[in-house]
This record gives C-alpha cells, sequence and structure tokens, in this order.
C-alpha cells in the first residue's frame, strides 16, 4: 500500500509545478515592454465622443466646415472669456453704415445656417446700414433636462456678452436685440442681469416663447403667427402686463404663415421698418 501513495503524492506534486508555471508565465517580466493595446482600448478612447450631447456633434459640424472653407464669409469664429469658441454669422452695415445694430440670438438647439428668416435679415438690414449678428447657441440634446438650464444660461450669457462686447469694439453704440422663440426667453433672462446697459436699446421676438421681460423700459415688438395659439396667448398676457405698468409694447398678427413663418423676406423688411422708427436707429 506504500507504493501508491508515493505515486499519488508525485502525481499531485506535478500538478501543482505545472500550475505555478502556467501562472508565472502570465507575471509581466521586469524591464520588459507593455504588450501590444487589446481590442477593447480603442472602444474606450472615443468613449467621451459616444456618450457627449448630440447637439455638440452639430457644432463641431459648423466649424469643420468652417474650417474647410464651405460656409459663407459671413461666418466668423469667436472666443469667449473662459475660452469656448463659438460662430457668429456677422454683416457690417452698408449704404452708409448706422450707429446701431442688431444682434439676433436664434431659438434653443437651431442652427444659424438653417433658418430663412435668419438669412432674410442678414440681407435686409445690413443693406439698410445696420450690422447684423447672429449668435450660434450651444447646440445641446434635445432631451436636456431642466436642471442644466443654470449651465445653458451661463454659456448663452457669455457668448452674447462676447458678441456684444465685438459690436461695440466696432464703434457701434446702440443694439436692437432679436429673438428667436425660446432664444427670446434666453435674452430676456439675460437683458433682467443688466446685460448690455446702457448699449441695448430694443427688444423684439418672433413666435413663441415663455417668459417676461420685466419692468425693463425698452421698446418691444412681438412678432407672431395667428396659426400659433400658444404663442399668441402668451404674448397677449405679456402686452396686459406691459400696458398695465406704462411699458412699450406692440404686438404684430400674421395670418396664413404656419408656425414656421415662410413669408421671411417679408418679415424681415417689417422687422427693420420698426427699427428704422426707433429714436436710436439712425
Amino acid at each position: 500500500m506504500t507504493a501508491p501513495r508515493i505515486t499519488i503524492g508525485r502525481w499531485v506534486g506535478w500538478l501543482l509545478f505545472a500550475f505555478m508555471q502556467g501562472s508565472l508565465a502570465n507575471e509581466p517580466v521586469a524591464g520588459a515592454p507593455d504588450p501590444a493595446p487589446t481590442a477593447p482600448q480603442p472602444a474606450q478612447a472615443v468613449a467621451p465622443t459616444a456618450t457627449a450631447p448630440a447637439g455638440s456633434k452639430r457644432e463641431r459640424a459648423l466649424f469643420e466646415r468652417l474650417d474647410a472653407g464651405t460656409l459663407g464669409p459671413d461666418y466668423l469664429r469667436l472666443e469667449d472669456p473662459g475660452g469656448d469658441s463659438f460662430l457668429v454669422r456677422y454683416v457690417p452695415g452698408q449704404h452708409p453704415p448706422r450707429a446701431s445694430a442688431v444682434l439676433v440670438v436664434p431659438g434653443r438647439d437651431s442652427l444659424i445656417s438653417a433658418d430663412p428668416f435668419i438669412d432674410a435679415l442678414l440681407s435686409e438690414l445690413p443693406a439698410a446700414g445696420w450690422a447684423t449678428m447672429v449668435v450660434q447657441l450651444p447646440l445641446d440634446a434635445r432631451d436636456r433636462q431642466a436642471a442644466d438650464d443654470g449651465e445653458m444660461i451661463a454659456a448663452v450669457q457669455a457668448r452674447l456678452a462676447t458678441a456684444l462686447a465685438r459690436l461695440l469694439a466696432d464703434g457701434i453704440p446702440a443694439i436692437v436685440v432679436v429673438g428667436l422663440e425660446e432664444g427670446a426667453a434666453l435674452l430676456a433672462t439675460t437683458l433682467a442681469t443688466g446685460f448690455g446697459q446702457p448699449a441695448v436699446q430694443a427688444f423684439a421676438s418672433r413666435g413663441l416663447w415663455h417668459g417676461e421681460l420685466g419692468d425693463t423700459r425698452l421698446p418691444r415688438l412681438e412678432i407672431l403667427s395667428t396659426d400659433d395659439v400658444g404663442a399668441t396667448a402668451l404674448a397677449a398676457a405679456r402686452e396686459q402686463a406691459a400696458l398695465r405698468a406704462g411699458l412699450p409694447y406692440r404686438r404684430r398678427l400674421y395670418s396664413g404663415l404656419g408656425r414656421d413663418f415662410a413669408a421671411s423676406a417679408a418679415l424681415a423688411r417689417d422687422l427693420r421698418g420698426w427699427i428704422t422708427k426707433l429714436p436710436t436707429s439712425h
């Protein structure tokens, strides 16, 4: 019975020896070069892009088009005090330049290259002497939560302050601000902080937006479509509040345009006519 026990003991020992040898073979050797990257590592490298807000990809695409020279000459890259770059469309005033400019804020999550009304403003207003600048807002994901609004507003205000500084540096002391849809709400929030004073002289908006302009005595104009019942109801409430406070307010209703304001050129001409009548527009 002794011989079998020795044989079994040796067999177990060989197994332990083989196991240890295999484990040591997988340990890194001191001074040896690192192994080649494994397949998952490239996926980890692109993870930040994959998880970035969808809208940020569209803003990067605009920068790529700017660098490739496929955008028009009115597109410029500006940089806010925090070092973040953003795009504007800027056309100086002509025939001759006036002492005021128009600063336009598009709707949230909207491209400054994709709204016919913006194109119409950049054609109509500079030709009549008003420099016109349109600021690209941060393009965030469409499902952004309300809790992120503080960060969004801070980014918007940094861009607006930079755009305003550019206009003032160009020798334009008076600014009319125009907000499109919820861009008007962002403008109203920004104006409530004292933004642009005393340079900002008037406020205009197009379409549906939520909020109030407050007790600022800026002349205000709302451009509305009768097809958008919600927008006209909100504007009617703002009009009543302005009239009770004795604040200057005008509301222009257009029928048959739909919610997308198809007659962009006509609206741009009407906005130009309102700006022309402002005391600081000459």
